[in-house]
C-alpha cells in the first residue's frame, strides 16, 4: 500500500491491515484437514461466516466437505461418517451436541460465533418465520432460542476457543472480520482476497442468490421447514430481511419489547446494547405506554416459569405506583417462589402499614389461598425444583401466620 492510499484509507481498511499485520508462526499452521463449526445466534450472519470460511478453505491441498447437516447429533453422526485425514469438514449449525461442545473447548473443533443485538435477532427471527406478532406463545418460543443461543455463547466466552464475530462489524467491516477469521483458521490471506470474499459473500450478492432461488434445478437445491435452500451457500427463501440494526424498535409491540428487555436484560448490559439505567428506563418507558398489557406479560413470564423476569415486571410497577392489591399479592407470591422471603416480608409489611389487622383478615385469608394454590401447582410438577418452590412459598406461609 503506497503512503498516499494509507493516508486516505477508513476506518476499516485500517483494521484489516492491523489483523493482517500480526505476526503469526508458521508453525502453528495446521498440518492437517479442520473441522470447522459456524454457529452463532438465529439471524445473526452465521451463514455470512460459512460462506467466509468456504471461500477461506478453498485453497487448501485437500477439499473441503460443506454444508447443513442438522444439529445436536446430526453433528456427530457427519463428523463420524466423513475421512477427516483427506477432507476439512465445514459445518454450518445453532445447536451443537454436548461431544462436540467438548471438542470445541479442546481445541479439536474451531468454532466461529456471531452475534447481535438480541433483541434484533429476536425480531429478525419472528420476521423469518412470519410469526404472528400478536401471539405470545410463539413470540415466547423464539425469545427461548434467542436465549439458549445466548447461553451458548457464555459457554463459548468461558473457554475462550471460539471466535465471537459481532454482526455490526461484519456489517461494516467485512474485509476485516473476514482476515480475522482466517486468521483464527491459522490460513494466510492476502487484503485483496479479503475484500474479494467480502464482495462475494455481501448482503447485495445474497439479495441476488436468493432472488434466483426458485430459477435453480432440484440439483442445486433442497428443501427444510418449506423454505428452499442453495446448496453451495445455504442461502435461503427469505434469508435477507433488511440486516438492520435497531429493528427491534419498529418490530416488536410494547409488550414484546417489555419481555424482551426483561428475559434478554443480563446479555444487553454485559455485551454494551444496554447500560444498567438504560435498561432500567427501557422497562420504565414500556410501562409508561398507556395501552401496554404489563400484567399480561407478567403472567406469561410466569407461565414460562421465568419468575425472576415476571416479579421485576411487579418491582418496577409498584415503585411506579401503577400497582393494585393483586399486583401486590403477586409480587409477594414471586418473591416466595424465588426464595427471597424478605422481599416477600418487606412487600407484605408495607402494604398492611397503618392499617387495621381486623380489616385485613379477608385479604391476608386470600393472599394465603394464593401461596397454598401456587405451592400444590409447584409441588404436582413432580420435580425436586418445584417441590424446594413448594417449601420457600410455605415458609412465607408461615411468616404471614407469625
Amino acid at each position: 500500500m503506497s503512503s498516499s492510499s494509507a493516508a486516505a484509507a477508513t476506518p476499516a481498511d485500517r483494521r484489516l491491515r492491523e489483523i493482517l499485520d500480526m505476526p503469526s508462526d508458521p508453525a502453528l499452521r495446521p498440518p492437517c484437514p479442520q473441522i470447522v463449526l459456524c454457529s452463532g445466534m438465529v439471524r445473526s450472519a452465521s451463514t455470512w461466516s460459512y460462506n467466509a470460511c468456504r471461500s477461506i478453505l478453498q485453497f487448501d491441498p485437500w477439499p473441503t466437505v460443506a454444508g447443513f447437516f442438522g444439529e445436536q447429533t446430526q453433528i456427530d453422526q457427519v463428523i463420524a461418517a466423513t475421512d477427516r485425514t483427506a477432507n476439512n469438514l465445514l459445518i454450518k449449525a445453532h445447536l451443537p451436541s454436548e461431544a462436540t461442545h467438548q471438542a470445541i473447548a479442546q481445541g479439536h473443533i474451531k468454532n466461529i460465533f456471531t452475534y447481535r443485538d438480541p433483541r434484533d435477532s429476536l425480531s429478525s427471527r419472528i420476521r423469518f418465520e412470519a410469526c404472528d406478532v400478536q401471539e405470545f406463545q410463539d413470540f415466547f418460543r423464539v425469545l427461548g432460542i434467542v436465549r439458549a443461543n445466548l447461553g451458548l455463547m457464555d459457554r463459548y466466552q468461558a473457554d475462550g476457543r471460539s471466535l465471537l464475530i459481532p454482526f455490526d462489524r461484519i456489517m461494516d467491516e467485512p474485509a476485516a472480520e473476514i482476515a480475522r477469521i482466517a486468521a483464527y483458521l491459522e490460513r494466510e490471506i492476502t487484503p485483496d482476497h479479503s475484500c474479494q470474499i467480502a464482495a462475494d459473500i455481501g448482503v447485495d450478492r445474497a439479495r441476488q442468490v436468493v432472488g434466483e432461488l426458485e430459477h435453480l434445478t432440484p440439483s442445486d437445491t433442497f428443501q427444510t421447514a418449506n423454505r428452499t435452500i442453495e446448496r453451495t451457500t445455504l442461502l435461503q427463501t427469505g434469508h435477507i430481511n433488511g440486516a438492520k440494526t435497531g429493528r427491534w424498535r419498529d418490530d416488536l409491540t410494547p409488550e414484546q419489547q417489555l419481555a424482551a428487555h426483561l428475559v434478554l436484560g443480563r446479555w444487553l448490559i454485559d455485551l454494551g446494547y444496554e447500560t444498567e439505567t438504560t435498561w432500567l428506563h427501557q422497562i420504565d418507558h414500556s410501562l409508561d405506554h398507556t395501552s401496554l398489557d404489563w400484567r399480561g406479560v407478567a403472567r406469561n413470564l410466569w407461565q414460562q416459569e421465568d419468575y425472576g423476569s415476571a416479579f421485576q415486571v411487579f418491582a418496577r410497577a409498584i415503585e411506579q405506583d401503577a400497582s393494585n392489591r393483586g399486583d401486590v399479592f403477586d409480587y409477594i407470591t414471586l418473591a416466595a417462589l424465588r426464595g427471597d422471603r424478605e422481599a416477600a416480608g418487606l412487600a407484605w409489611w408495607s402494604y398492611i402499614a397503618d392499617r387495621d389487622l381486623l380489616e385485613l383478615s379477608s385479604e391476608i385469608a386470600d393472599l394465603q389461598t394464593q401461596l397454598i394454590h401456587e405451592a400444590s401447582r409447584q409441588e404436582a410438577m413432580g420435580t425436586a425444583t418445584g417441590r424446594d418452590r413448594a417449601a420457600a412459598l410455605r415458609d412465607c406461609l408461615a411468616d404471614l401466620d407469625d
